[in-house]
């Protein structure tokens, strides 16, 4: 055979990620360490893996851009990194770059002449005549429009844009492309044919392709040969026909997360032989372990995965050793001996493997961690929460794994029907959540170290789910992948083209309407018909700042003659997203929404109580084309991920929803890197009803802001104050709906549904026996429906009536469904009520007085005055938020884009 095009033989490449203040640098992966492999003129080769494992090291390696620590890419025998510099310039003519997205690779200032020329530059003696007919050239190759040289990329679509940057390698006929994630941010729809283009190109012009991606179906789709990288090494190969019988990301999984990750971290014979990672090493004695790499190589003898699926975890019962901290790989080959008996070696694990399964069935499908522990402080909330968690304590990998987009690897089969089948996925083809995972740079890991929260259905008291417990690292990779993200294609691109991002966000959210109802009404608990509506809000916030995107301008100033001043807004940066559980849809549609219009990338924490919605909003949003990383999700404790993302260096503006106490936690430890901060902090709201009002109009107003997700919403009507000469007639009206009420579980969609958990519900019946101690008039209570689950967390909506304006039910945010009846003489009695509270976030008035209406709007401290309604209908275009100690800061509506971005000055002098 003849000699081959391309050799890469041993690179070793170090990463590490630097931290501030009292972080430290810490080693990742040690990447490419002993990875070589060559191909032939012609040929194609594929490298998947998951992310973090070298891949796009390997191409810039490949590419000479980067130069490892050891080891050598051979271009037609000759080493890339030895050529003296202009041997090297001219090698690079015939090895071009695909890089991983069309948005990120074409500069948008420059016009497609410019952008596909560019390579031309290591050509000598081109004309710009010569220069414009080669360019014409390549794009009609690539199928484009030779007439649109002038231009600019953002006047085409995603997958155009990959077009021209394919032509772009194309125009100086070289012998290598590299491809890196070719396809990652299209739209499937436009992913096949832009492979399919790269096939036909290969066929006409004899091209040898080297594709790296993280999906497996677009190495198959183009390349002959494939090689899996894991922890910077390939740690498989073979030819793609013959490996590849999986659906699209299984074949990954089973290879990186089973066969060739805990199987192979034993000994096999400490004297000989070991088995590291999925990778031989060969050890005759301690003085020369070092000198007995083995590596494994294409078209050599290789080994089968072992066929083990993602639920086959190992038996929580018997938790792995931690693994002992190993020395680098050296970068020197051993005998072809050595490679078989590696390979001897691997065959025997898997084997083992094989039997350990096939003898424990039942463990095999068990959850990864089994002991709970009661957790008691929620840090999004107005309470604390009971957050049972999983316990056992797995060894770390290397690095996390990545694992399908959807996996419910914990959740057992259903033998047979029952109560809850209406939250089931109404999609057959899509199992029921994302689950135990993290989203990081577009992919879904475990968390850093293993551990899970159980997710409890609060109508039941029961775990159907379990969360990933994410820590300060997956907060600091989150934020990593972010800033990445920021500085790459999401921080360049046009603003219409991030709304029209976000309006495709929204529309996938209707497509989903009934899947992400059903989801939020089983971990929240409240009814289905209020989920409901909190998706229809959800995809109206992504609607309205799709179109706001492109529609916040900057001003000019009037100032000294000789001076032109202008003002400019930009983007934080990397935004901290707070979220709790009471609304997960609705606040991340308001906080995340407008963060992302703004040109933000956004690390998002939800509620440790109810976050599966928020997971499936991040998996909607990859599939809306917001490159992989604009959007992290991390789960856990508020404590732990909550208080990572608070004080972290790399966040530049934070918003937080929840506790007066723990926003004030927040608040502090942002101050620490004087980032700033957002903070929507809960209300006492009142509702003011004067003698004039429409009481038919009032009362549904009245009993619902007051009930609504059973009294667990910031902005409840809490407080009604009643002018004297209506009090008993309203409150006896008021008393005959709350009778009415029924509270049951969230499916049934009755007029409540449970709390979230047992402590919040111990902790609004604290408060009702305070009332009863302080002999407080127990007005009405509604009932529990019939067959009511005996285990959920149920409290009856309550109406109390003459409860003093000083007292704690009128005082304290109760965050449950209770009323308090507060008696008022005038006018100027109200305001006083009204304001005589820490709070100050929403009021209602209800009077026909118009001139009383404008009295009392400006007199009230609030951030949200209501006057003869209450809510506006969720009102997305309306900004939210308090004074006092409701918070400060604005979200939702046009204000929101204000908040999340900053305004900069600019004064040019010209004279």
């Amino acid at each position: 055979m003849s000699k081959p095009l391309l050799e890469v033989e041993n690179l070793v490449r170090h990463y590490e990620r630097p931290r501030k203040g009292f972080f430290s640098k810490k080693p990742i992966v040690e990447a490419l360490n002993g990875v070589s492999f060559s191909v032939h003129q012609g040929e194609s080769f594929g490298i998947v893996g998951e992310s973090g494992s070298g891949k796009s090291t390997l191409a810039r390696a490949i590419l000479a851009l980067e130069e490892p620590t050891s080891g050598s890419v051979r271009f037609r025998g000759d080493d890339l990194y030895a050529m003296p510099a202009d041997r090297k310039l001219a090698a690079r003519r015939h090895i071009q770059m695909v890089f991983q997205d069309p948005f990120g690779s074409l500069d948008p200032k420059h016009k497609v002449r410019s952008v596909v020329s560019e390579p031309l530059a290591l050509v000598d003696g081109v004309s710009a005549a010569e220069r414009d007919a080669k360019v014409a050239e390549a794009l009609t190759d690539v199928g484009l429009d030779a007439d649109d040289l002038d231009k600019y990329p953002h006047e085409f679509s995603g997958g155009q844009r990959q077009r021209i940057a394919i032509a772009r390698a194309l125009i100086t006929r070289p012998s290598l492309i590299v491809a890196d994630e070719p396809v990652s941010a299209l739209d499937v729809s436009v992913q096949a044919q832009v492979l399919n283009l790269m096939m036909d190109l290969q066929e006409r012009f004899d091209l040898t392709y080297i594709i790296i991606s993280h999906d497996l179906s677009v190495v198959r789709h183009v390349t002959d040969q494939l090689a899996v990288m894991k922890s910077g090494m390939i740690v498989e190969q073979g030819e793609t026909g013959q490996v590849f019988d999986s659906p699209r990301h299984d074949y990954t999984r089973e290879l990186l997360d089973s066969a060739l990750d805990a199987r192979f971290e034993k000994d096999v014979d400490e004297e000989t032989e070991t088995v590291e990672n999925g990778y031989a090493i060969a050890e005759d004695s301690a003085d020369d372990a070092d000198d007995k790499v083995i590596e494994v190589r294409i078209n050599e003898d290789r080994i089968e995965p072992a066929p083990f699926s993602e639920s086959e975890d190992r038996p929580a019962s018997e938790p792995e050793e931690a693994k002992p901290e190993q020395p680098p790989l050296p970068a020197t080959i051993d005998t072809a001996a050595a490679v078989r008996a590696a390979d001897a070696a691997i065959a025997t694990a898997i084997a083992s493997a094989k039997v350990q399964h096939q003898e424990a069935p039942a463990a095999a499908s068990a959850p990864r961690a089994t002991v709970e522990e009661a957790e008691a402080l929620d840090t999004e909330t107005q309470t604390p929460s009971i957050v049972e968690e999983a316990k056992e304590e797995a060894s770390p990998s290397e690095s996390a794994k990545v694992v399908p987009m959807i996996a419910s690897p914990s959740l057992p089969e259903e033998p047979e029907p029952d109560p809850e089948a209406a939250f089931r996925d109404p999609h057959a083809e899509r199992p029921p959540m994302i689950e135990g995972h993290n989203l990081i740079d577009g992919h879904w890991r475990d968390a850093s170290d293993d551990r899970l929260l159980k997710v409890i259905d609060p109508s039941r008291g029961e775990a159907f789910g379990h969360l990933a417990r994410g820590s300060a690292d997956d907060i600091d990779w989150a934020v990593s992948s972010a800033r990445r993200a920021l500085d790459g294609p999401w921080g360049r691109l046009p603003a219409f083209e991030r709304g029209r991002a976000l309006a495709r966000l929204g529309k996938l959210v209707l497509e989903d309407a009934d899947y992400l109802a059903n989801l939020e009404a089983r971990d929240v608990g409240k009814p289905l018909r209020q989920a409901k509506a909190d998706v229809t809000a959800l995809a109206r916030y992504f609607e309205f700042y799709g179109g706001a995107a492109d529609k916040i301008h900057g001003q000019t100033i009037p100032y000294h003659d000789g001076y032109t001043v202008m003002t400019l807004r930009e983007p934080h940066g990397v935004t901290g997203h707070i979220v709790p559980w009471n609304y997960p849809m609705q606040i991340v549609g308001r906080s995340v929404g407008a963060a992302l219009a703004m040109g933000n990338a956004c690390v998002l924490k939800p509620g440790e109580d109810a976050s599966l919605t928020a997971l499936e909003i991040g998996r909607l949003a990859l599939e809306a084309g917001i490159p992989p990383g604009v959007l992290n999700i991390v789960t856990g404790l508020g404590r732990e991920a909550g208080a990572a993302l608070a004080e972290h260096p790399g966040i530049d503006h934070l918003s937080f929803t929840g506790s007066v106490e723990t926003g004030k936690q927040v608040q502090q430890a942002a101050a620490s890197h004087c980032c700033p901060v957002t903070l929507e902090l809960g209300g006492k709201s009142p509702q003011i009803v004067f003698a004039d009002a429409d009481l038919d109009q009032a009362l549904p107003f009245l009993t619902n802001a007051a009930i609504q997700n059973a009294g667990q919403t910031c902005s409840a009507g809490s407080r009604v104050l009643i002018q004297d000469w209506i009090y008993d007639e309203l409150t006896h009206r008021l008393a005959e709906r709350f009778n009415k009420l029924e509270v049951g579980a969230a499916d049934r969609d009755l007029d409540c549904g449970p709390v979230i958990n047992p402590i919040q519900k111990r902790r609004i019946e604290t408060y009702l026996e305070q009332a009863r101690e302080d002999r407080l008039p127990f007005l009405s209570e509604g009932k529990l429906a019939a067959n009511t689950p005996e285990d959920g967390y149920y409290v009856k909506p309550t109406l109390l009536g003459n409860v003093p304006s000083d007292h704690a039910l009128a005082q304290e945010e109760v965050f449950g469904p209770v009323l308090t009846a507060i008696r008022f003489s005038s006018e100027e009695d109200a305001i006083r009520i009204a304001n005589d509270s820490a709070y100050g976030l929403v009021a209602g008035i209800w009077t026909r007085d118009g001139a009383r209406q404008m009295r009392l709007a400006r007199a009230i401290k609030t951030g949200q005055v209501f006057i003869n309604n209450y809510g506006a209908g969720g009102g997305v275009e309306l900004p939210f938020g308090g004074v006092k100690s409701s918070g400060f800061g604005r979200e939702k509506g046009f204000e929101a884009l204000y908040g999340f971005s900053t305004l900069k000055t600019v004064a040019i002098h010209h004279g």
